[in-house]
């Protein structure tokens, strides 16, 4: 196993440093780069360890995350992708900015700190389920600590820099490991219809219909579907593989192959999560996908795919670490801040972040990996889909103050509703008043103009 994970180390380094030095094409992406940007950022931790982990406990609610991102992948490709392009802005945030000031877009930029914060989490637990198979003596708080360590020194060392095409390189290795572990957990259990048959048993036994959608309740899984899929289209990086398109052909085309390629991912990762959970149903969830590796795969592979699923969640837990530290740097503590002192303060930062992340993923002990991805996404939705829709089909029509309003009602909304866990969506209530703030703002701009 030693071996298959160095060798993938050595070839994700090699990459890195070769990558580095490459530029891309002028003219954009074309169909297949914008699939492999959409799902490079899509499949990391939550997507495989996490689905794994999530079919394990509840079966098939686990597919929600991918028909969201499914979803998520058409809408912003067929119609909110062409209407970001005709801004002719690099990120989403600066439409919103140009639409109702800088106040308001760094307000919202902000706030989608704290989505982005909860997205770390996943990435943390995820590293940990590697941890535990890599090292099995090291206790949950100890693979934590060495999370947070080894993302802050990828940060550290520029591991960030080279992310476009050493994702793309990832993606093609976490997919080969997804497939190749889905398609040898069918045939291990007989076949499909001997898989469902197990599953069935399984089901009876446990009083759950492991095969059904909503094994969490509707509202839950149904939420989780909305969470993923607004979350997709407020998300920067996703609108961003729409606008480094070579064209509207080329982009839709990405995105169209992007939504049909997540349904596969999730379903390995549920097959894996089934077959670990009849065959083996006193592994810890978190571990159901790594165990599987390791049980099942020929020792070299299992380390190379190991290694790969860990550099891939350090990679991506540190790159939104040094995005949250790099706005708070720059925006925030921008004007307090000398300029030769930023870099300082930016690792203080990171560490902060990362620190912080520790205590919370601790105290939140072995939670769903998936769920604080959807609640990430939820929240970062709250924030900015409302302000960033009237902006592209509505501008002009609302006055900055409203628009802030907005921004900060919708994340409000959210964590009250979840604070005291009342009994309605927390995500759609908080797009709803968010959305009602806007429509206010327009009517009573019509009023004074008229």
């Amino acid at each position: 196993m030693l071996v298959g994970l160095i060798l993938s180390l050595i070839l994700l380094l090699a990459f890195s440093v070769f990558s580095a030095k490459m530029k891309l094409r002028a003219g954009g992406l074309n169909a297949p780069l914008v699939t492999g940007v959409l799902l490079g950022t899509l499949v990391g931790g939550s997507s495989t360890i996490g689905t794994a982990q999530l079919a394990f406990v509840y079966g098939n609610s686990a597919l929600c995350f991918h028909l969201g991102a499914m979803l998520g992948f058409l809408l912003l490709g067929f119609l909110f992708g062409s209407k970001i392009k005709s801004q002719g802005e690099s990120t989403i945030t600066r439409i919103v900015t140009n639409e109702y000031g800088a106040f308001v877009g760094t307000t919202a930029s902000t706030l989608n700190c704290v989505g982005t914060f909860i997205a770390i989490l996943s990435q943390m637990i995820s590293a940990t389920a590697v941890l535990a198979i890599i090292v099995p003596s090291m206790t949950y708080a100890e693979s934590l600590i060495v999370t947070a360590l080894l993302m802050f020194f990828y940060v550290l060392f520029g591991g960030t820099k080279a992310a476009g095409l050493v994702g793309l390189l990832k993606l093609v290795l976490l997919c080969t490991a997804m497939v190749t572990c889905g398609a040898l957990a069918l045939w291990l259990s007989g076949g499909f219809s001997a898989m469902l048959s197990q599953v069935e048993t399984l089901s009876a036994q446990a009083g759950m219909d492991y095969l059904g959608l909503f094994n969490r309740g509707i509202s839950t899984d149904l939420g989780s579907i909305f969470s993923v899929l607004v979350g997709i289209v407020s998300t920067q990086i996703y609108a961003q593989a729409y606008i480094m398109a070579r064209g509207q052909v080329q982009a839709k085309a990405g995105f169209f192959f992007g939504a049909l390629l997540v349904p596969v991912i999730g379903a390995a990762g549920i097959a894996v999560g089934f077959f670990m959970r009849v065959h083996h149903p006193d592994t810890v969830a978190r571990t159901a996908l790594t165990e599987f590796m390791m049980q099942y795969l020929p020792a070299e592979a299992a380390g190379f795919f190991l290694g790969t699923l860990l550099i891939t969640v350090l990679g991506s837990g540190a790159g939104l670490a040094l995005g949250i530290s790099s706005i708070i740097n720059n925006d925030l503590l921008g004007r307090i801040v000398k300029s030769s002192m930023k870099p300082v303060t930016l690792r203080v930062l990171i560490a902060l972040t990362l620190s912080i992340g520790f205590f919370v993923c601790l105290n939140a002990s072995e939670g769903m990996i998936l769920n604080y991805s959807v609640f990430s996404m939820a929240l970062r939705a709250s924030v900015i889909l409302a302000p960033l829709t009237f902006a592209l089909w509505a501008a002009r029509s609302v006055s900055s103050h409203y628009a802030l309003a907005a921004v900060i009602c919708g994340p409000f909304v959210f964590f009250l509703i979840r604070l005291f866990k009342m009994p309605v969506n927390a995500l759609a209530a908080s797009i709803a008043a968010a959305f009602a703030v806007m429509v206010l703002g327009a009517i009573v701009r019509k009023m004074k103009s008229a």
